[in-house]
């Protein structure tokens, strides 16, 4: 065999092995069984079910099979894309949970392609797999804490009239830019600060009447953008009353008196300070009666419950509505040391010190966003949620010939009026107006107001919360008495929900020097029921018929517990006619000698051993009449007997 030929054959070899290699899967399963199926995780792709996935967006979709129907250890599959331009396939080498081999999907472009899985040990046992690619949405869209179509007043600036930030952007809060399209009648600026740490302001600046549009747009995004319609009206603010109108322009607003008042403070529904003043820090502009004044209306003519609206000019829909009483009439302040007050409490002492009474104002356009600003009437009252801002910009004061309602009382509590609580146990207040109303309270029996009470939903906000009232320790009656309010109407009447911290049964309580073993707590409908434990020291001793219990409840006394009667000074013993129980060994131990019974109660069974071990001589029947005196005679002269009762006595009348 020449040398070629040895070549020749040496090639053929290896090219058989390389076959025999490839197949060998195959092969080695055809010994057993090859796979004639594919089955699908219900988790993943399978061609009743394409993938669904984004570009860019990895482990979104995936694909998760088995080959079946041959030997086990051969049931892996491989997939391959039909466009890896579109999308690529993972594959993770691993099974889940339920053993399907598991494949990725990565997108990345949008479109559509096919999946082809096939088993490897069969070739000719595949499926298709289609395969969907969306286009990645823009998750960029501007988010306005401002309305869409203002007002300002032509010279009003510095009103942050538009708020707003690029939201779903890379930046945390993302930053816009806003243009006029018509800068001669109003300019935009931004103030470079954010509101509430989010929403970007801009001041719009009013340069003479008439409407343009600002065209609002995400820096990131510029395709990402808004329409805010600006109109720019001559006045600042106006006045209207019945058939007054009277509007003051720049010049004329700036003419008035004004007064500095400390910078708008208090709670809001959040419960918390939105600006609390530093020392000097104040707002300044007229006062709501020198607007009004000035308007030609007579403040001191309008009547308590009459309607006061102030119409802010950015956004109406946060109008501040109020009685004339309300706003105007009722002293107002400003608590400089109530910053530590939490959870709605009465104001203390300290917190309350160095309130200085403040008048209502509308502050001036280039100071504290020209807003309402007015005191509180206690350091509790939710004041900045109503404290409409941009009043100078073109705001509106409306007085109504109407009259404020008085709000319908809707509160509810958990325990119902009347019944008996352990001491500590909470009572929870309830109200359809819950979010909106405030429900002043008190337990000490006062009626509640906004100056003196605690404000029961002080956090109708975010983490919503409200104050804990519970059960006092001592026993007896208290109330829980509510109040609710709200601006612009007149307070409710006052509920009151009455409770009873009851004595508890098996616990003792003293009456009058004796002491009274509870058997049955009474409640506000029947009376409970005693024993006498222990009588007071005194030569003569009534086991009275009912005491009143420091729950201020009343009990029958129905019982005497043995030894009840050792103090040294007993002599005689008054039996109440409640009592149905002589305890064996009542009056052991006792120096009495006369027992008067005012009781029919007594039977043979109750009286067993009752007299042992005493020095009694005398049952003395007391029960009524002499008729009656004389029946009980014949029936106890049968039950204190020696036998029965322990001790041989005269009974008599």
């Amino acid at each position: 065999m020449d040398v070629k030929t040895r070549k020749s054959r040496i090639i053929a070899l290896v090219l058989s092995l390389l076959i025999a290699l490839a197949f060998m899967p195959a092969i080695a399963s055809a010994d057993g069984e090859i796979s004639t199926g594919l089955d699908f995780s219900s988790k993943g792709g399978s061609p009743t079910k394409a993938v669904e996935t984004q570009v860019g967006a990895e482990k979104a979709g995936y694909i998760a099979a088995v080959a079946t129907g041959g030997d086990p250890a051969y049931n892996k599959v491989t997939c391959v894309s039909a466009d890896e331009s579109i999308a690529t396939v993972v594959d993770q080498n691993k099974t889940d949970s339920q053993g399907y081999w598991k494949f990725d999907i990565v997108g990345h472009k949008a479109g559509s392609t096919t999946i082809t899985v096939t088993a490897n040990d069969n070739p000719a046992n595949t499926a298709e797999v289609v395969v969907n690619v969306a286009a990645p949405a823009t998750d960029i869209y501007l988010d306005f804490n401002s309305p869409l179509s203002l007002n300002t007043a032509v010279g009003a600036q510095k009103g942050g009239l538009i708020a707003v930030y690029a939201a779903g952007g890379t930046e945390e809060f993302g930053k816009v830019e806003c243009e006029s399209q018509d800068p001669t009648i109003a300019t935009v600026t931004p103030t470079g600060k954010q509101m509430q740490g989010q929403w970007w302001k801009f001041d719009v600046t009013g340069l003479k009447t008439g409407t343009t549009d600002v065209v609002v747009k995400s820096v990131e995004d510029p395709e990402v953008q808004e329409i805010v319609t600006v109109t720019v009206v001559e006045d600042l603010i106006t006045v209207k009353y019945g058939d007054l109108v009277e509007g003051f322009d720049i010049n004329e607003f700036s003419a008035l008196p004004t007064v500095e008042v400390p910078a708008w403070g208090g709670r809001n529904h959040y419960f918390s300070f939105l600006t609390y003043p530093e020392e000097g820090k104040v707002s300044e502009g007229p006062t709501v009666e020198t607007l009004l004044t000035a308007a030609g209306v007579d403040v001191d003519a309008l009547s308590d419950d009459q309607i006061i609206k102030f119409i802010p000019s950015d956004n109406p829909k946060y109008t501040a509505v109020f009685t004339v009483k309300q706003i105007l009439r009722t002293p107002r302040y400003f608590f400089p040391n109530s910053a530590s007050l939490t959870e709605g409490k009465i104001a203390t002492a300290a917190q309350l010190e160095g309130a200085v009474e403040t008048p209502t104002v509308i502050c001036k356009m280039d100071n504290t966003d020209s807003r309402l600003v007015f005191g509180q009437v206690a350091p509790n009252e939710r004041s900045v949620a109503v404290s409409a801002k941009c009043m100078s910009t073109g705001g509106t004061i409306e007085i109504l010939d109407e009259t404020a309602t008085k709000l319908t009382n809707d509160v509810t509590a958990s325990i119902a009026s009347g019944s008996n609580v352990k001491a500590g146990a909470e009572i929870k207040l309830n109200s359809p107006t819950m979010l909106v109303n405030e429900i002043y309270y008190t337990t000490n029996g006062n009626t509640p107001s906004v100056w003196k009470s605690a404000l029961y939903n002080y956090c109708t906000k975010g983490d919503y919360a409200t104050a804990k009232i519970t059960a006092p320790k001592k026993l007896g009656p208290f109330t829980v008495k509510v109040m609710q309010y709200i601006y612009g109407s007149n307070p409710s009447a006052v509920k009151t929900f009455k409770y009873t911290v009851p004595a508890t049964k098996g616990s003792t309580y003293a009456v009058n020097s004796q002491k009274y073993k509870v058997t049955k707590v009474a409640t506000a409908k029947a009376k409970g029921t005693v024993t006498l434990t222990k009588s007071k020291n005194a030569k003569s001793v009534t086991v009275p018929k009912t005491v009143k219990l420091a729950d201020g409840r009343t009990y029958n006394v129905t019982a005497v517990a043995a030894k009840a009667f050792t103090p040294t000074k007993v002599r005689t013993v008054y039996i109440g006619a409640n009592v149905t129980t002589l305890k064996p060994y009542a009056l052991k131990g006792s120096k009495a000698t006369k027992v008067f019974v005012k009781t029919k109660k007594l039977k043979k069974t109750t009286v067993k051993k009752s007299l042992s071990g005493s020095k009694v001589n005398y049952v003395i029947v007391r029960v009524g009449t002499k008729a009656a005196n004389k029946t009980y005679v014949t029936k106890y002269k049968k039950i204190f007997t020696k036998a029965n009762a322990g001790r041989k006595v005269t009974v008599k009348r």
